[in-house]
This record gives C-alpha cells, sequence and structure tokens, in this order.
C-alpha cells in the first residue's frame, strides 16, 4: 500500500513536469512565432541548459542545507510568476525575444534548486 505523503509526492510531481512541459512548448511556439528562426529555438535550449547546469552543484548545496519543502514551493513559484508575466506581456502586446530569452533562463535557474530538493526528499518519504 502507498503512503499519503508518496501519492501527494507523486501527484504533485505529475503536475508539476506537465506543467513545465507546457510552458515550455509555450515559449518555444512563441520564440518561433516571433522570429521564426529555427536558430533561435536552438538558443533557447542553449540558455535554458547553461543556466541551469551552471548552478546544479549550488542547489544541490543549498538543497543539503536548508528545508527542501521550502525550496521545492519557492522553485515551483519561479515559473509560475514567469507565466503570469509572460501572459500580461504577451496580453499587452510587450513581449519580445530577449524577454522569452530572460525567462527561460529564469525558470532553469529555478529548476537547478528544485530538481536536487526534489531528489533528496523522495527517500525521506
Amino acid at each position: 500500500m502507498l503512503s499519503r505523503n508518496l501519492v501527494a509526492y507523486l501527484v504533485s510531481r505529475f503536475c508539476s513536469a506537465s506543467a513545465m512541459t507546457m510552458l515550455r512548448a509555450a515559449i518555444a511556439w512563441h520564440v518561433f512565432t516571433l522570429t521564426g528562426s529555427a536558430l533561435h529555438l536552438g538558443l533557447i535550449g542553449l540558455v535554458q541548459f547553461a543556466s541551469g547546469f551552471s548552478l546544479m552543484l549550488v542547489g544541490g548545496a543549498v538543497a543539503d542545507a536548508y528545508d527542501r519543502r521550502k525550496i521545492m514551493l519557492v522553485a515551483q513559484l519561479v515559473p509560475l510568476t514567469c507565466a503570469a508575466i509572460l501572459f500580461y506581456a504577451t496580453r499587452s502586446d510587450a513581449v519580445h525575444v530577449g524577454m522569452l530569452y530572460a525567462v527561460v533562463a529564469v525558470i532553469a535557474v529555478a529548476a537547478a534548486f528544485d530538481s536536487p530538493a526534489r531528489a533528496a526528499l523522495l527517500p525521506t518519504i
């Protein structure tokens, strides 16, 4: 029988992964709509990788030193805030490619802290 905490963890992980997949797809679609360039799509991937990879060790150290649940909460609020910013920027026709690159970098930094905290929390459930 699965514990209640494990079920809550798995449901939250599924919802988080689904939301991030949709957000990344929307950003990629938006970049291609604005630029019409496959190069810019590749640069989005590069920005995402470089931002996340450069802080992966720091994220692991923070996950070991602080409350993992709080780290995950803050790291999940970052993409939510970025999605809201993109919504209002798109609605007011103020979005540009540079803004999308910045949002992708910020989301990748948040993921660099979320992933180690989430991985370290699982064995304690």
